[in-house]
């Protein structure tokens, strides 16, 4: 599969996100995320061929719905690359993505701290505090993916609800 990215600078981390957030299907956004980080070499965090090929693994256990597979491989992965930003924001929306909002919330916010022009990574952190409870943390992260893309109406809603 060709990464529709390829030759731009989004990042794959950022793909995923948009995807699931969109509700295209856990499986297309797994898809892209693997041939976007092979077309997209590099980042933050350079992983041997070991551990790029544990990552695919992990992704396409999330990609069957079998996120209790992926998260032990994910977090050994992050173990050895805590400053790897697709492991970090992988582990963070699979976390959030199974309610586990509290180990989301510290992966997402160094995903955001590694990428700090992503609206997409506040957005996914600003949501996870929103659920948390955490409302002026939510809406400090959602207003700064609201000032980086400020079209975005997730963000405009996510933004809303914390405001109520």
């Amino acid at each position: 599969m060709a990464c529709p990215a390829e030759g731009r600078r989004l990042r794959p981390g950022i793909l995923i996100a948009i995807w699931l957030r969109r509700c295209v299907g856990f499986a297309a956004a797994a898809a892209l995320l693997v041939s976007c980080a092979r077309a997209q070499a590099g980042g933050t965090g350079q992983i041997s061929r070991e551990d790029d090929q544990a990552f695919q693994q992990a992704m396409a256990a999330m990609n069957a719905g079998n996120e209790q597979a992926a998260e032990p491989v994910l977090r050994g992965l992050h173990a050895r690359h805590p400053e790897n930003f697709e492991i970090n924001e992988s582990l963070g929306l699979l976390y959030a993505s199974v309610g586990k909002l509290a180990l989301a919330t510290p992966l997402l916010s160094a995903a955001a701290r590694e990428k700090p022009d992503s609206d997409v990574v506040h957005e996914n952190l600003g949501t996870a505090w929103l659920k948390e409870g955490k409302i002026a943390d939510a809406a400090r992260e959602l207003t700064v993916a609201a000032r980086l893309n400020p079209a975005n109406p997730q963000t405009e809603e996510a933004l809303g609800q914390a405001w109520m």
